[in-house]
């Protein structure tokens, strides 16, 4: 899945990872933990630029639109999936079959109630597991989550 041999990551021109060498085999589950600021942001980032179209990335700053329903953010995350005039379809009469998805997905984090309300009727921890959602949507092989 992923290997870093003798690996030096920056976060613009400081370097915070320097000669790392990593190995995560598929099936594993990987928790990286540290300080704030030593550079498990900059590592996880990295290892999703490997692989974008095969990883479900959760970022900490996600760019969740307020104004807009949790299916809404929810069905961003398939954005790439469709036209752009499907897209637009969704996002002003959604489609029943997308809907259903969202709801698939957002009943396994115990916010399919939610799908109609806007994100900023929600609560930090309600729009994290939006953002949640939103990765787990695109049914990649991987998730990543900051």
């Amino acid at each position: 899945m992923f290997e870093l041999r003798e690996q030096s990551l920056s976060y613009g021109k400081r370097k915070v990872l320097a000669e790392i060498n990593l190995r995560i085999n598929e099936g594993e589950v990987v928790a990286i933990v540290g300080k704030s600021g030593c550079g498990k942001s900059t590592l996880l980032s990295h290892l999703y630029s490997t692989l974008p179209e095969r990883i479900a990335w959760c970022p900490q700053n996600p760019g969740l639109v307020p104004s807009f329903s949790v299916f809404h953010n929810i069905y961003a995350g398939t954005l790439c999936e469709h036209s752009f005039l499907y897209n637009l379809r969704n996002l002003v009469w959604p489609v029943k079959h997308e809907f259903e998805r969202a709801h698939e997905v957002a009943t396994s984090l115990g916010i399919q109630s939610l799908l109609r309300t806007s994100l900023d009727k929600l609560s930090g921890g309600q729009q994290q597991r939006v953002n949640i959602a939103r990765a787990m949507i695109q049914d990649c092989a991987m998730f990543l989550g900051d």
